[in-house]
């Protein structure tokens, strides 16, 4: 890369701003600082009464089947076209994909995916159905796969089995907890959870554990002119998934919040595996008003080992003109205490391309081993109250801007602490190419070197 670089503030360490005091670090990358912790953003109070709705009627209950899934149908079939749910109980297996337009419930148990439906998923949910587990459920994922493709996915949309650019509405997934166990992976093209183009949709308090592909993903193809929209996902807990925790692709008005994203990724298995990912896969794609906040991700003990990717990836280069309004706020990022041991968290915040008019508040990133925060072609975006402790080193500074232009930087406060173990560089560094940024108040130590 061809490109001048420039360091700010490359002198002793200061604090950029009236009324804020640092005090000179007394070693290399080292800094004390007599800042302020930020009031939290102030976020928005979901109303989740609209994702759990109840269709009433009859109660089919299910229980003690040889075929779980033949008998779940046979109930979905007996309640016809009136409202009702479908209760199973006990446990067992599921050997017949289920399709159901009726309220589904499992009791406690561990239910095991058996079928064979590499392109489809395990249960595929029709329009204003709520999947929920009531009690201790398990599902255990899929481990069929024909010709090295594997069948990865237990809940889909109906719609988006049928063709990815369709489009659905009000279906929740609620309360089950999905344990991994096929041994093939996609690269991350499956979802564990699938809503596709899916309207006033969730996926509510479950835990997916080593889940062969991303866990939850709200947005499927554009093609049809189709979108997801006013979608939740909250109170989740994915652990070890090989893919992405949570994608949102082609979508607007979605909510991530109150999620904890723990050890991306698989011994041997793909790298830049990120916690949660925004993106368009084309410029008809929408990725309007995402709101990512109040998220705990944590990539320390992670099986990849080092460089396992990047906790809030947000990428635009299709440059789809539907991306404003995106939100990124108090979330909690960390690669675990700076030792040579924790080098699995890549970067805090990685932007590529433009959202124009959002807003990254509030947010701490801990030993993110390349840049706290990395940005290429970002624009108009404000960056603010950024905690970035112990990250950069190797020649990569902890905030990083390539490109784009018109971004502003307010109250960063970047620091490495006494007794980190690992390098850093504790430095903010934009390439000539970027323009007009406004940096304000910013915290930032000397230059590496």
């Amino acid at each position: 890369m061809n490109q001048t670089l420039k360091v700010l503030c490359i002198l002793a360490p200061l604090f950029v701003g009236a009324g804020h005091t640092v005090f000179r670090s007394p070693a290399p990358f080292v800094t004390a600082v007599a800042v302020q912790r930020p009031t939290p953003y102030p976020t928005p109070r979901e109303d989740l009464k609209p994702y759990l709705h109840e269709q009433g009627g009859a109660v089919v209950t299910v229980a003690g089947s040889e075929d779980l899934g033949f008998a779940v149908n046979e109930a979905d079939r007996r309640l016809g076209a009136s409202p009702g749910k479908i209760v199973v109980r006990g446990g067992g297996s599921i050997k017949t994909q289920i399709v159901v337009s009726h309220d589904l419930t499992f009791q406690s148990g561990v239910y095991s995916c058996e079928t064979k439906t590499p392109w489809q998923g395990c249960i595929l949910l029709k329009n204003n159905v709520k999947a929920e587990g009531v009690g201790d459920v398990t599902i255990l994922e899929p481990t069929h796969s024909e010709g090295g493709v594997p069948a990865i996915t237990v809940f889909q949309t109906y719609t988006s089995a049928q063709s990815n650019e369709s489009a659905s509405q009000r279906i929740t997934v609620k309360g089950f907890r999905i344990r991994g166990r096929q041994k093939i992976v996609d690269g991350g093209t499956r979802q564990s959870i699938s809503f596709g183009n899916c309207s006033t949709c969730a996926a509510i308090a479950n835990t997916l554990e080593g889940v062969a592909s991303i866990g939850i993903q709200f947005g499927g193809a554009a093609t049809a002119g189709n979108h997801a929209r006013n979608c939740v996902a909250t109170g989740n807990t994915i652990i070890a998934s090989v893919a992405a925790g949570i994608a949102v692709v082609n979508a607007t008005d979605v909510r991530v919040y109150g999620n904890t994203i723990l050890r991306p990724g698989r011994a041997n298995g793909p790298g830049g595996v990120s916690g949660v990912d925004i993106e368009t896969n084309n410029i008809d794609d929408w990725c309007e008003n995402i709101k990512i906040y109040n998220n705990r991700i944590d990539y320390q003990g992670s099986a990849i080992g080092a460089a396992a990717g990047s906790a809030i990836l947000a990428q635009n280069v299709y440059k789809s003109l539907r991306s404003g309004g995106l939100l990124i706020a108090n979330n909690a990022i960390t690669g675990g205490p700076p030792t040579v041991q924790n080098t699995s968290l890549s970067n805090g915040i990685f932007f590529t391309g433009a959202f124009p008019g959002g807003m990254v508040i509030n947010n701490t990133i801990r030993n993110a081993k390349q840049s706290g925060l990395q940005l290429y072609g970002s624009e108009g975006v404000t960056f603010q109250d950024l905690e970035l402790e112990s990250c950069g080193g190797g020649g990569i500074p902890a905030v990083l801007i390539v490109g784009g232009g018109g971004n502003r930087f307010i109250r960063l406060n970047i620091y490495t602490p006494p007794g980190a173990q690992v390098n850093t560089w504790p430095a903010i560094m934009e390439t000539q190419g970027t323009k007009n940024n406004v940096f304000q108040g910013n915290s930032v130590p000397a230059q590496k070197g």
